[in-house]
């Protein structure tokens, strides 16, 4: 059975008139379609996109509280302070306490011999090999450490003179003495050591 399909005349006349504007606009409808389909196209610039390498995921990390224990180096023994030609500070005080002790009163050159005898006996393998140990043999001087002239103003010339005496000067002044004793005094053991000469107000004797 075959269907004829019949066109409206009301819907006939508007396409007819569509169709001829279109033809008097464009040329042709078919000819304004190809014109929009072959039209240039701009042609986009390409943007490279940098890609970010990929990053390996964070391992865990394990934080573990420890005391830190730092070595403490051993300390080397403290050398004794050294003052004048080699002589400990000690030393050197020692010394010029014996000078202000036994011949303060004298005159400088006594107070050097005074020290040559001293330096004579550290310098001998008959005697301690220190000044304070020296000064401190028993029946020969006196206690060296409970002794305090700091009040007396000639304790200054009496340290001056000890720094003297140990690099040299005054001891020609009595050369080899171990003893002194105020002049004139006598004792068995004096007239037995050979005899020097005197000093100011001191006898020396080797």
């Amino acid at each position: 059975m075959t269907i004829e399909r019949k066109i409206a005349p009301k819907l006939a006349l508007p396409m007819a008139a569509a169709l001829i504007a279109a033809t008097a606009i464009g040329g042709s409808a078919i000819g304004a379609n190809d014109e929009a389909a072959t039209a240039p196209v701009e042609q986009e610039t390409p943007v490279e996109i940098e890609m970010v390498p990929e990053v390996a995921p964070e391992q865990d990390i394990e934080f573990v509280s420890e005391p830190v224990v730092q070595e403490v180096p051993e300390e080397p023994e403290p050398a004794p302070a050294v003052g004048t030609a080699g002589y400990t500070e000690q030393d050197m005080m020692c010394l010029a306490k014996i000078i202000h002790h036994e011949s303060a009163n004298q005159r400088e050159n006594v107070q050097l011999a005074v020290a040559s005898v001293v330096l004579n006996r550290v310098e001998s393998p008959r005697f301690p090999s220190t000044i304070c140990a020296v000064a401190m043999q028993p029946k020969q001087f006196f206690n060296v450490h409970a002794y305090n002239p700091s009040s007396d103003p000639r304790w200054a010339t009496s340290q001056r003179l000890a720094r003297e005496a140990v690099n040299g000067k005054g001891r020609d002044h009595a050369p080899g003495a171990f003893f002194f004793r105020t002049a004139g005094y006598q004792s068995a053991f004096f007239r037995s050591r050979p005899y020097i000469g005197r000093l100011g107000g001191l006898d020396f004797h080797r």
